[in-house]
């Protein structure tokens, strides 16, 4: 299928708080409907909290808006793996999502010519989570990698949810950090490893159905992404 020109969707982020008025809002309003994430409602639609559960190690606390990691001890860590393959889908909840939610309910008998979900990206996603020292979890490698592993199961569960209800999808990597790389806070990002976590990302999204997109709110350094 292809998209039809000069069709309108958006980003994701609404300032709407309630999540059925946010979802007939983008009903309404554009071509392709996207599901709202509303960070003004729960801190849990965060970026980085949104999509966080599952992860190895993970601690919330809404009311201090934090989320973190925690790897002081337990078998969390050899659960994931046992439970992990390529085909594993991990489930974004009601309490992380509650757009989602209101949303699937509203579309609920309706079929549209393309849907647009969105993930945040695995720079984003790694850099903007830290362990307890405070350490962004990208520089652990193994930590990294079962980021990358994490999201793109989320990326596979979110094409079955949304694909009965619209002929193609598209969903989109929110990579805002992209803007900052390359500055003193993240040297040790290397251009390589930015290039291969981005392509798998995209990667996921296409072996799941979708056409794969790309939200940098800010600079970023566009040969890269063009070259992912």
């Amino acid at each position: 299928m292809r998209i039809k020109p000069y069709s309108t969707t958006g980003i994701g982020s609404l300032p709407h708080t309630d999540p059925v008025e946010a979802s007939r809002a983008v009903l309404e309003t554009f071509d392709i409907p996207f599901w709202p994430q509303l960070p003004r409602l729960s801190f849990m639609e965060g970026m980085v909290a949104q999509y966080s559960e599952g992860m190895p190690f993970i601690r919330t606390d809404p009311e201090k808006g934090s989320v973190w990691l925690d790897d002081s001890g337990g078998e969390e860590l050899e659960r994931f793996y046992e439970g992990y393959n390529d085909n594993t889908l991990i489930a974004v909840s009601e309490n992380h999502a509650r757009g989602l939610y209101a949303f699937l309910g509203e579309i609920q008998g309706r079929g549209f010519e393309f849907l647009k979900g969105h993930v945040t990206g695995p720079l984003t996603f790694s850099l903007g989570l830290n362990d307890a020292n405070g350490r962004p979890v990208y520089f652990n490698e193994e930590l990294r990698e079962i980021c990358l592993m994490l999201l793109k199961a989320k990326v596979r569960w979110q094409a079955e949810t949304l694909r009965p209800h619209a002929k193609g999808l598209i969903m989109f990597m929110d990579e805002p950090i992209l803007s900052a790389l390359g500055s003193t806070t993240y040297m040790g990002v290397s251009r390589q490893e930015a290039l291969r976590l981005l392509r798998e990302t995209s990667d996921a999204i296409k072996a799941s159905g979708a056409v794969s997109g790309i939200h940098c709110c800010g600079r970023a350094e566009w040969p890269l992404l063009i070259e992912a």
